[in-house]
């Protein structure tokens, strides 16, 4: 049991842990279709928001594959 003891992991630091944000969604910036006096997202900011959208899952993907690397480096 002593050599167990001895051979602690270390925690990973906030950067591997900490939630992604999601995206801000900006204010529109073209006229809605039924409501030409209400601003809706434009295409452009509709592409985007969601290459944001995807940039964000992908960097949390990454902290979970990160994840089960480490507990796999662990356990195997």
């Amino acid at each position: 049991m002593t050599s167990c003891a001895a051979n602690r992991f270390a925690r990973p630091g906030n950067d591997r842990t900490a939630t992604e944000a999601y995206p801000d969604i900006p204010q529109g910036a073209a006229p809605c279709p039924k409501d030409p006096g209400a601003r809706c997202l434009s295409d452009s900011q509709n592409a985007d928001l969601l290459r944001a959208y995807d940039a964000a899952l992908t960097r949390a993907n990454d902290k979970l594959q990160w994840m089960a690397d480490y507990l796999a480096g662990i356990f195997d």
